[in-house]
């Protein structure tokens, strides 16, 4: 195997990602209307949505890895840096919070998400997604970290421990 190219994540996410799903099937209803200019616009917008994310493309021969943007096909936004070695898949904890504010109260949401990382010998790291469950996190990380041969490190439990 002389490379690997993987989605990490998405581009749009929550209500946008929603949207995506409602608008390119209306617009491919009113493609076929009395509005085919709005029912192509809105297509275009939908696919624009459901498809662009980002990727990871790693060379093994050349050492180099490429971040960028999947856009309809086409690579956008690429950023090659060089490598030594890949050292191992992790994922980390994150808490978010968020407030809620109206005219006469405030709540504040609090949680943790997990991030997983790929980490580089050269003090690199490339965030790869973030997911609400753990496990769900876990069984997207498996099989990057197989293609790799390399082992997931779990630093969401205290101290660093190898996942089997």
């Amino acid at each position: 195997m002389s490379s690997v190219d993987f989605k990490t994540t998405n581009y749009f996410s929550g209500m946008p990602y929603i949207l995506g799903f409602i608008l390119a099937p209306a617009g491919l209803l009113l493609l076929f209307s009395p509005q085919p200019v709005v029912g192509g616009g809105l297509l275009l917008t939908g696919v624009l949505i459901l498809t662009c994310h980002y990727r990871l493309h790693i060379d093994f021969n050349k050492k180099v890895y490429t971040e960028y943007l999947f856009l309809l096909g086409l690579k956008t936004a690429q950023e090659k840096k060089s490598f030594r070695a890949i050292e191992y898949v992790y994922i980390k904890p994150t808490k978010v919070s968020q407030t809620l504010n109206s005219r006469v109260s405030s709540t504040t949401i609090q949680k943790v998400q997990f991030d997983g990382y790929l980490k580089f010998s050269d003090e690199d790291k490339v965030h790869l997604m973030t997911l609400d469950n753990k496990s769900s996190l876990r069984k997207r990380l498996d099989p990057i970290a197989a293609t790799l041969n390399t082992k997931v490190i779990d630093y969401s439990i205290g101290n660093a421990s190898e996942v089997n």
